[in-house]
């Protein structure tokens, strides 16, 4: 599996390296790229005078990353990960996905070492960034990621045709590290969820709440069969309530490594749909998450 890593001043890479370690990503191929973003690159750069000596500046931050890539590798190869390193000038967030673009990567990978509701992620980052703008599925590695051991996730799904298109690019995927699975589906009040149909036959809905629950739970158990199926261990849950809560409060009860959605944002429309729920995983929760673009 192709990937790129952004490799930060912070160090936080090295978690987002450690959970692909633990993930167990077929055929893993590396990059490893650093991108600075020095003060004379910003947009801003133009309206104050450029007072130090650029190229001095541009030799010392060059050298600094060079070290940093060559920290990174080392890590990398500690953790049994054959990688690369590249080292860019520029903007983090559109490198990243400009280059993921053209060497037709699968997964782009970064860390965060956001603490509270708002920490490190802020508008226009690179987390936010790949929300909403990169092509490739993307991971966001949060906290102190352990180097060893199986993780249990919740995989998050409304059981919508994408939904089952991301459930079909995990198992294509087919990660090794996975010990179990929560299938998790949150059924809002109000809300009437347009599912796939469970082989031949169309998922019909009237008013009735548990009706609709029934019709969850039998996807559900359709989805669980094909995730076991491939080896990983499944339970189910259908919580009521709003999906921002349900996979909040199934992460902490569940106590998981990782949180696995889908996600379309291919076009302006969808990049504000999923800004309601996928971005908020991304942006505003403590735990980590891979999401899937099928």
């Amino acid at each position: 599996m192709k990937t790129i890593v952004g490799v930060d001043h912070g160090g936080t890479y090295a978690n987002a390296l450690r959970l692909i370690k633990r993930l167990g990503l077929p055929a893993l191929k590396l990059r490893l790229i650093h991108v600075e973003e020095p003060v004379w690159a910003s947009p801003t750069a133009f309206l104050a005078p450029v007072t130090f000596p650029v190229q001095e500046t541009i030799d010392a931050l060059r050298q600094a990353g060079t070290r940093l890539l060559g920290e990174a590798t080392e890590l990398a190869r500690s953790l049994e990960i054959p990688a690369d390193s590249e080292y860019e000038v520029g903007h983090a967030c559109s490198l990243l996905m400009s280059m993921a673009d053209a060497g037709h990567y699968d997964l782009i990978a970064v860390g965060s070492d956001r603490k509270g509701s708002y920490g490190s992620f802020f508008l226009g980052s690179v987390g936010r960034g790949l929300a909403t703008g990169a092509h490739q599925s993307f991971l966001v590695a949060k906290g102190q990621v352990e180097h060893v051991g199986k993780i249990s996730i919740v995989f998050a799904t409304d059981h919508s045709p994408y939904g089952d298109r991301a459930i079909q690019k995990f198992l294509e995927i087919r990660p090794s590290g996975i010990e179990k699975i929560t299938l998790l589906t949150a059924c809002e009040r109000g809300s009437v969820p347009v599912l796939s149909p469970v082989g031949e036959r169309e998922i019909q809905f009237n008013e009735s709440r548990e009706a609709t629950k029934k019709a969850i739970l039998e996807k559900g158990e359709h989805v669980k069969a094909q995730l076991e199926a491939a080896g990983y261990p499944t339970q189910i849950s259908v919580v009521d309530g709003l999906a921002y809560e349900a996979i909040h409060a199934e992460m902490k009860a569940t106590q998981s490594d990782l949180l696995v959605m889908g996600a379309q944002g291919h076009g302006f429309l969808e990049r504000l749909f999923i800004g309601s729920i996928a971005l908020h995983q991304v942006v505003s929760e403590p735990y980590s998450v891979l999401v899937l673009r099928a």
